[in-house]
């Protein structure tokens, strides 16, 4: 978590409208805040039930930006806000869990009935799946500008301290699968193959793979 002022300066570099003066920035913090702790909850569901699997899996990593924007506060489709996890996933709002749950091969509807958003961040950490939002954009809507900025001035600053304070926690974790799963916006954005390999190995060692990352969609 970082301070209001670091906050502050860090969203003035994605683009000229976080420069408005009229911006309430006590306000838009306080909400960064509320998404990134239950982020850290979510973190911390996900260590729980990973360390109760034997034999222990590999973890598979996958990159979100961060809370959907462009909804009132709190948004209704975080996908790691506790206050939903008894509710049943939405195939259409909730499709970026949803599309997670199918392509790791977790089961979102039993007998069509769609199965609770807890129950399926459980299973997901069980099989090893860990979703890090990566920037402090939380209820924010962003343009393609703004996600280019985003990876050229917050990645290797706000990301990456958050990258190795992950790997720190899972230090004792096996991580030899070296493939993490991005989404379009992060991919279209500059979270791909092409990537710089030095940056490449500041993500391999901020999360202690054994080699560079492989990014795929």
């Amino acid at each position: 978590m970082i301070s209001q002022n670091d906050y502050q300066n860090a969203l003035r570099l994605i683009g000229p409208k976080f420069n408005n003066l009229n911006i309430n920035w006590h306000s838009w913090y306080m909400q960064y805040t509320y998404y990134e702790t239950m982020w850290n909850n979510y973190f911390q569901i996900f260590l729980r039930n990973y360390l109760t699997v034997s034999p222990p899996l590999n973890i598979r990593f996958v990159f979100w930006e961060s809370c959907p924007g462009g909804m009132p506060f709190p948004h209704q489709n975080y996908a790691f806000d506790s206050n939903r996890f008894n509710n049943p996933i939405h195939g259409t709002f909730d499709s970026y869990l949803k599309n997670e749950c199918v392509h790791f091969g977790i089961n979102w509807q039993i007998n069509n009935m769609n199965r609770g958003i807890g129950d399926l961040i459980i299973e997901l950490a069980q099989i090893g799946v860990l979703i890090i939002d990566l920037y402090p954009t939380h209820g924010v809507s962003l343009d393609t500008t703004n996600r280019q900025n985003l990876f050229t001035n917050l990645f290797g600053l706000y990301s990456m301290d958050k990258l190795v304070n992950i790997g720190n926690n899972t230090n004792a974790c096996l991580k030899n699968n070296n493939d993490i799963k991005v989404t379009d916006e992060l991919w279209n954005a500059g979270i791909n193959n092409t990537m710089n390999i030095a940056l490449k190995i500041n993500i391999q060692n901020a999360l202690g793979l054994n080699g560079p990352p492989n990014f795929y969609k």
